[in-house]
């Protein structure tokens, strides 16, 4: 079960409870159930209040889960379970066992949640821990293995979906495909139909345009276009149009909700972009999964299901730090076959699955600076001052405040100033062909951190992100910008990796769209022209693409 505190979770929690307990005495199968809450465990609202104790209530709810579930009993985990991190060991647990799981969500909005817990009075929950508990609350997501099969009850829906659960849980079946692999239909019977009339209008009218003016001549008029082609000063060859229009069908022939009336100025845009210049080359760093200079020495560290923690040593002092230890067991294991000593902790926000070690890491190894600039972030003893200087040995941090994914974000600049190389841990702010959402903040906040702080860092800064989130945001990329020369080169490069970390900011600006919200065919997709206002609805637009 999950949902916001006073959701009303608990109570669908009792009747899941009972639907299955009918359920299987009409069926005669002799499965138990267990209810596993707060109560049960003599777990108080107060404990919420503190980041020590409410470690403490995970790890009780955690072992009460272990304890009781096998093939034979069915338990339902009516906890918080709002931080995915803590689902995904849920998720794990059953793995282990072989036996099936299901999510279901409590979704009630925020004011009715707040009006809910008033009325409990003292048996709520404190007014102050409801917010930070909903400010931390992390949706779950279908497409998510350890949050699939979903179920979403609503507020006011008169039952939940029994059947649907008991398939999942006693009948084990499959859930559906993933969204993430499922293509759509199209929705109009023509679509694919009109999309190649109209590609293959706009090229015979560039051949016929080049023929007519000759290369470099006059702007081209493309059929029920409402801008023109620049003729580029190049000849275009009829293979390369072709190729361009393949590109083009075969990225938008899925594509359900694109007006058709827009096809002629989308695929003009796509020519503008691919031929108005000339072909660019498109450079990648090719490096193992460990950079080494002569001085710093960066290990990433996959950890959870997507997440990455990194280890940073400086080798002239062999004095280390890690950068978001949420498995403090595996980085302790990597530090230790290094010969370097961890001095220093530094956390980029939060979340679970970024700080989420933090307590067991300083338990481990007493005496370690925790830094960030977030009091909600467990064992934390520095606060960072934005653009405040550090040293790890011969090399100099310098904290960079990025609040917007949560208000307490915070990037990590780190150069060698023995060799002038440069680094950033950008943590949830900036991955790989993309960007966090914005859960404390909006898109003018994440338009100042992207131009006006990490943008401005030299183009060849590393760039270390918080989670491997790259082939789907550049499937995401893909549909926006699929004539764009280094976003494809990119995708090619990737195909192969498991590890796509590092890149680097001038590699960020050539691809990443969210840095590209200035370019016209990023703005026309958006159907606007203000940067910020571009930046959110591409921001919407990758939310709900799968």
């Amino acid at each position: 079960m999950t949902g916001y505190p006073t959701s009303g979770k608990s109570r669908r929690a009792i009747e899941v409870q009972k639907y299955l307990t009918e359920r299987l005495a009409e069926e005669n199968k002799t499965m138990r159930i267990h209810l596993v809450n707060d109560e049960s465990l003599h777990i108080s609202k107060g404990a919420y209040k503190d980041a020590r104790e409410e470690k403490k209530a995970r790890g009780a709810h955690l072992s009460a889960v272990e304890r009781l579930l096998s093939k034979d009993d069915i338990v339902i985990a009516d906890g918080l379970n709002y931080i995915k991190g803590f689902r995904y060991q849920l998720y794990c647990v059953a793995r282990a066992l072989s036996t099936p799981h299901c999510v279901i969500h409590a979704a009630t909005p925020l004011n009715l949640v707040k009006e809910w817990n008033g009325l409990r009075g003292a048996e709520g929950y404190d007014e102050q821990v409801l917010d930070e508990l909903v400010t931390r609350y992390e949706e779950p997501e279908g497409r998510n293995r350890w949050d699939s099969p979903l179920f979403t009850v609503i507020y006011d829906d008169e039952a939940i979906p029994g059947d649907k659960i008991w398939d999942a849980v006693v009948l084990k079946k499959p859930p559906p495909p993933n969204l993430s692999t499922v293509s759509k239909p199209v929705s109009a019977t023509n679509y694919v139909y009109e999309l190649d009339r109209v590609t293959l209008e706009v090229i015979n009218a560039v051949v016929e345009g080049q023929r007519e003016f000759g290369s470099g001549g006059l702007p081209m008029v493309m059929p029920n276009a409402t801008q023109k082609v620049v003729n580029p000063s190049r000849n275009v060859t009829l293979s390369e149009l072709r190729r361009l229009r393949k590109q083009f069908v075969s990225i938008n022939k899925v594509r359900t909700t694109l007006d058709t009336s827009r096809l002629p100025d989308m695929f003009h845009c796509a020519d503008n972009t691919h031929l108005h210049k000339a072909p660019t080359t498109y450079s990648i760093r090719i490096t193992t999964t460990t950079t080494t200079t002569t001085t710093m020495k960066i290990i990433p560290i996959n950890v959870l299901e997507d997440n990455y923690s990194y280890i940073l040593i400086d080798e002239k002092t062999k004095e280390a730090a890690v950068i978001d230890p949420v498995e403090p067991i595996k980085i302790l294991n990597v530090i230790s076959q290094t010969g370097a000593k961890l001095s220093s902790v530094f956390v980029t926000h939060h979340h679970w699955d970024h700080s989420g070690g933090n307590i067991e890491l300083v338990a481990k190894k007493p005496g370690l600076a925790v830094y960030g600039a977030d009091a909600r972030i467990p064992e934390i003893n520095y606060v960072c001052k934005d653009h405040e200087e550090f040293k790890l040995g011969s090399l100099e941090i310098t904290p960079l405040h990025t609040p917007c994914h949560t208000k307490g974000h915070v990037c990590y600049y780190v150069v060698d100033p023995a060799t002038n190389e440069r680094a950033v841990f950008s943590g949830d702010t900036l991955f790989v062909a993309g960007i966090g959402k914005f859960f404390e903040g909006d898109a003018r906040d994440m338009y100042r951190i992207l131009f006006h702080i990490i943008g401005n860092l030299p183009d060849d800064t590393w760039v270390y992100c918080g989670h491997e989130y790259t082939k789907q945001n550049l499937k995401f990329a893909i549909t926006l910008e699929p004539h764009n020369e280094n976003l494809m080169a990119k995708w090619a490069w990737c195909q192969d990796k498991t590890v796509t970390v590092p890149s680097t900011i001038g590699q960020e600006k050539l691809y990443n769209p969210f840095l590209r919200v200035n370019e016209h065919a990023l703005q026309l997709i958006a159907g606007k022209t203000d940067p910020v206002e571009v930046l959110h609805t591409l921001r919407e637009m990758k939310n709900s693409f799968r």
